[in-house]
């Protein structure tokens, strides 16, 4: 299957998989973010890698080990409300994983500028 712009999924390299997946001047910024179960939107694409986007982070890889999954109903930067602590706050999306066995997207948010340690589903936001 060919990636194409706009596709969303998961790069799950690790630092000791083949270096040759992860463009050369990429490879130290991708070693630092640790790419395993964060979501990725495919920004670009040419004849040897693909562009892949976690909120500003920007990394070329090959298509090869990047597994599409369904687009994200929020992105990064978008506002939802949850309950915490009984009560209703408003939030912003900082992160977007993937959960295996639930087939589902992750949420990290943040409130009042400080990111929540709990994590979200879609079912979660009111």
């Amino acid at each position: 299957m060919s990636i194409e712009i706009g596709d969303w999924g998961l790069f799950p390299w690790f630092e000791e998989d083949d270096c040759a997946l992860v463009h050369p001047d990429d490879l130290n910024d991708i070693k630092s973010f640790r790419p395993y179960g964060n979501l990725f939107e495919c920004v670009s694409k040419d004849d040897c890698y693909i562009s892949i986007r976690h909120n500003k982070n920007v990394f070329r890889v090959k298509e090869v080990l990047f597994n599409t999954v369904p687009t994200p109903a929020k992105k990064i930067g978008d506002f939802v409300s949850v309950i915490k602590s009984g009560k209703v706050i408003k939030c912003k999306v900082e992160g977007i994983g993937w959960h295996n066995q639930k087939k589902s997207h992750i949420y990290q948010l943040s409130s009042n500028g400080k990111v929540i340690k709990k994590y979200y589903f879609m079912e979660d936001f009111l």
